[in-house]
């Protein structure tokens, strides 16, 4: 919006005084010329009123003068002319002075002593510059409205496309987005339409995905529930009852933790949407982080605190959120070591953690963020599988800190590397 204001100020000010300066000096030329016409006729009536002191004399003369067809010359009194103040101190002290009006020009010619003064009226509309001034005035509006147009064209034909974009967005083109211009007046306008755009996208494939993802992972327990419960009903011996019980029991606890993981995700989603984001000390997290997951595991987590606090912007609780997941996950999928570093550059700090585990296969790496999608080649050691939402979440988190979250292979330990990029505070 500063580019939309400071654009149409630019343009208000170049209409206003560059139309303004140009049609003055135009003005000005064409004033000089006229002037130039009339200069035979103010030599006239400077050589009259210099040769005759005596108002008949003065008459007499000018009544035997002969002047062009539709000039005239005439003795009036000064009484006569409703002059300002200042015009009529001139006229006293003998300086011509020339009068414009919607009948032609007039010029007027007096001494100091004169109750009485000279007209010359010039022929037709010689020396007329009210018909310019009035086609000035005209050209000076058209310039201004034309100026406009032309400022408003582009914004009117980015709102004409981002109209449109909204149109066929609301009818279901959830991939309809706006082509951005860094010269557009509407860039900033443009680039939150796309990014809320992507945003409601993702919510609506992440509501698809839950809704098909929920009702596979309810079916299965569902199921033995029904079937414990009506073998239970049919079953008379108390030991294999109780057997029923405590499957069904298991099955009503893991529905419990799936509908836990939901709404832990739906309240995540929440909490991001107004993130009160403070300056943390990235470094302090991972190693608070690294110190609670080292004290319960037996792998070998290899860390070594940085020298400096690498400030970001974010949300601590939400941070150690993203880092819980993140290391549970390699601690889940290593098969012995996992390293964490961070480093910065330029504009982002990063926070990286790698493992040796199997891996992610680089066809896998866009679809295993999203909820309810495991990796392909499971968990090693035995350990249980999730519901497949933690890197979900860290997806998420990092969407709304801006961050970059990239999946990559770790040459060192062979397993996959977890980057994440945060932007750099300003205070650093």
């Amino acid at each position: 919006m500063r580019r939309l204001s400071l654009s149409l100020l630019v343009v208000v000010l170049i209409a206003v005084f560059g139309l303004g300066w140009l049609l003055d000096r135009i003005f000005l030329a064409l004033d000089e010329g006229s002037q130039d016409v009339l200069e035979p006729y103010r030599l006239l009536g400077v050589n009259l009123t210099s040769s005759f002191t005596e108002r008949q004399a003065l008459e007499a003369a000018i009544g035997k003068w002969v002047l062009e067809p539709g000039a005239s010359m005439l003795v009036m009194d000064r009484d006569q002319l409703a002059l300002p103040e200042s015009l009529s101190t001139a006229l006293a002290s003998g300086e011509p002075i020339v009068i414009e009006s919607e009948s032609g020009v007039t010029l007027y010619f007096s001494q100091a002593n004169w109750p009485y003064v000279l007209a010359i009226v010039p022929p037709g509309e010689l020396g007329q510059t009210l018909p310019v001034r009035l086609l000035l005035t005209v050209l000076f509006y058209v310039g201004i409205v034309l100026l406009m147009l032309l400022w408003l064209y582009p914004l009117l034909r980015r709102l004409h496309l981002l109209r449109a974009a909204a149109r066929h967005f609301g009818e279901g083109r959830l991939t309809e987005r706006v082509s951005t211009h860094q010269y557009s007046y509407l860039n900033d306008i443009e680039s939150e339409f796309n990014r809320m755009a992507s945003r409601i996208q993702g919510l609506v494939s992440d509501n698809k995905l839950l809704s098909n993802a929920v009702s596979h992972d309810l079916r299965t327990p569902l199921a033995r529930l029904r079937f414990g419960v009506d073998a239970l009903s049919e079953e008379d011996d108390a030991e294999r009852a109780t057997d029923y019980l405590a499957r069904i029991s298991t099955d009503l606890l893991e529905m419990e933790k799936l509908v836990e993981v939901l709404l832990n995700y739906a309240r995540l989603d929440q909490g991001l949407s107004n993130p009160n984001t403070q300056i943390v000390s990235l470094s302090a997290l991972v190693d608070e982080r690294v110190r609670v997951f080292g004290q319960n595991t037996d792998r070998t987590l290899k860390w070594q605190l940085p020298g400096k606090d690498f400030p970001v912007a974010a949300h601590p609780s939400y941070v150690e959120m993203l880092l819980n997941n993140l290391l549970q996950n390699a601690l889940a999928y290593s098969g012995q070591s996992v390293n964490v570093s961070i480093e910065s550059d330029r504009t982002r700090t990063w926070v990286t953690v790698s493992d040796d585990g199997p891996g992610i296969p680089e066809t896998e790496r866009d679809s295993i963020l999203k909820p309810f999608v495991r990796g392909g080649q499971g968990s090693p050691k035995g350990n249980p599988m999730g519901f497949g939402m933690g890197l979900a979440i860290v997806q998420r988190i990092a969407e709304w800190h801006d961050a970059l979250l990239l999946i990559e292979h770790c040459e060192e330990l062979g397993g996959a590397k977890f980057r994440v990029g945060f932007l750099n505070s300003r205070g650093k």
